[in-house]
C-alpha cells in the first residue's frame, strides 16, 4: 500500500531524514501509449517554496513493469534508468 502524499512544508524534514520520494510530473501516471502528459505545476511549486531540496528528474524505462501504479518497492526487473 502506498503512503500518502508528503505535503510541500513537510518536504525539508522528509529530504533531511534521507527520503527520496519519487514524483510524477505528469501528476499520475502515464498509463497511455504517450511517451509524456502534460507537465503539471507540482513541481514548480514544491521547488519555489522548498528551494532548499535537490530535485532530480529520473527517467525510467518500463516504469509500469518496474514499479506498478500504488506499489512503493520496485520489482527486480532488468531496466534504463536515466538521471540528470
Amino acid at each position: 500500500m502506498a503512503k500518502a502524499p508528503i505535503r510541500p512544508r513537510r518536504w525539508p524534514r522528509h529530504s533531511a531524514a534521507g527520503d527520496s520520494p519519487i514524483l510524477f510530473p505528469e501528476g499520475t501516471r502515464n498509463n497511455t501509449d504517450e511517451l509524456l502528459l502534460p507537465v503539471k505545476t507540482g513541481i514548480f511549486h514544491l521547488a519555489s517554496r522548498c528551494p532548499q531540496v535537490e530535485l532530480v528528474p529520473v527517467w525510467m524505462e518500463n516504469l509500469g513493469r518496474l514499479l506498478p501504479k500504488g506499489e512503493i518497492v520496485p520489482v527486480p526487473l532488468i531496466c534504463l534508468i536515466a538521471f540528470g
